[in-house]
């Protein structure tokens, strides 16, 4: 009987040998098909440097971090529809490796930022597009995976490290607006160069509705292998939906976004829990800038019984001075003020500005406040410039500042 687990090797065969089924048989396949689809394909190279400096209360001394990510990637041509992929990733310290904890070089006088150096196959992963399924997308191997606005699921993409998954996910667009998406992961490589065996299901479908925006449903059904791990096997399911309002000319354009999730216990998790989450975002748009107040809630009871996203891409929420990754066993509310969107006067500069006031959901105590601020500027030779700042101030002694300096290109 074929497991789970050798669905991605499986799946992998039946990717290969999708041209004996195709339009062209082997036959019409010669040997130098084969050399022209692994030789003639494109290659792809990214560079970012960062500077990254924190200065946290309980800390004897300030952190500074400067990192360089380079990744290096290779896809083949597609013969028959089947092409694949390999990128290699590496972070690189640039200076002193022992002037931040980088949780891998024993510092800890100073604050963590989590870009160790390392270097890894970030991704590795064959892929079907072929007319044999129309419509649909196959890829199984180590792949990035990031569902809706990464809230649940996303590859972590602001670390110098990514985070990528093993396994395979399966992308349909027969119906017209609507594309579904399965995924099965066996293994999740965070940015801190570990990995978490798993066996989890993801159910997800996304429906567009023009002129008003895009309905998405899910089920994230997160089941960990490794015992440590047990408490944070979960089963969510919810709804989302965003977008903004363009079916009728307005001087500005109203904007929204609004979701609701339910988590329980799930797999081998000893732990009884049922919490929510939900979150409401309103504001417009006027020339190309948004305005946004938001409000999200994640709730919690206890230690074990708290809304969590294990998978997610949390530096995008709550705050870039990331106090907030794990969520409090009190669970946590914050009420958010948005300005951003492009500088008129200068193309291709943009900015973004967001205050949060943070509290425990359960309790009744605040939690602090942040001042988040961005700047970034795509030049006219692509290469992309960026700075930004969080300052949190919190109401126990535990105030944070970071502020980074970035430049990427990619070839």
């Amino acid at each position: 009987m074929l497991s789970v687990r050798s669905l991605v090797p499986a799946l992998a065969a039946i990717c290969f040998a999708t041209p004996m089924f195709g339009e062209e048989t082997p036959s019409t396949t010669t040997s130098d098909d084969i050399i022209d689809a692994l030789t003639d394909g494109d290659v792809d190279v990214s560079l970012r440097y960062r500077y990254e400096f924190v200065d946290e209360d309980g800390k004897d001394l300030d952190a500074h971090a400067s990192t360089l990510r380079t990744t290096l990637g290779y896809r083949t041509k597609p013969l028959h529809g089947v092409s694949a992929y390999l990128q290699f990733e590496n972070t690189s310290v640039i200076g002193d490796d022992t002037a931040y904890a980088s949780g891998a070089n024993g510092v800890t006088s100073r604050p963590t930022v989590l870009d160790a150096e390392s270097t890894e196959v970030n991704q590795v992963y064959i892929r079907y597009d072929g007319d044999l399924i129309p419509d649909t997308v196959i890829t199984a191997g180590r792949q990035q995976i990031i569902y809706g606005n990464a809230r649940f699921v996303g590859n972590v993409g602001w670390r110098q490290n990514h985070q990528t998954f093993d396994g395979v996910k399966i992308d349909n667009k027969s119906i017209d607006n609507l594309t579904l998406s399965y995924s099965y992961i066996a293994n999740a490589n965070n940015i801190r160069g570990g990995n978490a065996g798993m066996n989890t299901h993801i159910g997800n479908g996304v429906y567009e509705f023009e002129g008003y925006g895009k309905l998405e449903g899910y089920a994230y059904l997160i089941d960990y292998e490794d015992k440590g791990s047990f408490g944070n096997s979960r089963a969510t399911l919810g709804a989302r939906f965003s977008g903004a309002y363009t079916a009728t000319e307005l001087p500005v354009t109203p904007i929204y976004d609004a979701e609701y999730a339910s988590q329980s216990d799930y797999g081998d998790n000893p732990n009884e829990v049922s919490s929510d989450y939900y979150v409401v975002e309103g504001g417009v748009k006027w020339e190309g800038v948004s305005f946004l107040v938001g409000y999200e809630t994640l709730e919690g009871e206890s230690k074990t019984d708290k809304f969590i996203t294990p998978l997610a891409t949390g530096h995008k929420f709550n705050g870039w001075a990331d106090k907030f990754l794990a969520t409090p066993d009190e669970g946590l509310t914050d009420l958010y003020f948005t300005i951003k969107g492009p500088v008129p006067t200068i193309k291709g500069l943009s900015f973004g500005i967001t205050y949060h006031e943070f509290s425990e959901e359960s309790g009744s105590d605040d939690l602090g406040d942040e001042l988040d601020v961005v700047v970034t500027y795509k030049s006219s030779w692509k290469q992309v410039f960026g700075a930004k700042a969080a300052i949190y101030s919190g109401e126990s002694n535990d105030d944070v500042t970071k502020v980074w300096s970035w430049t990427g290109y990619k070839f």
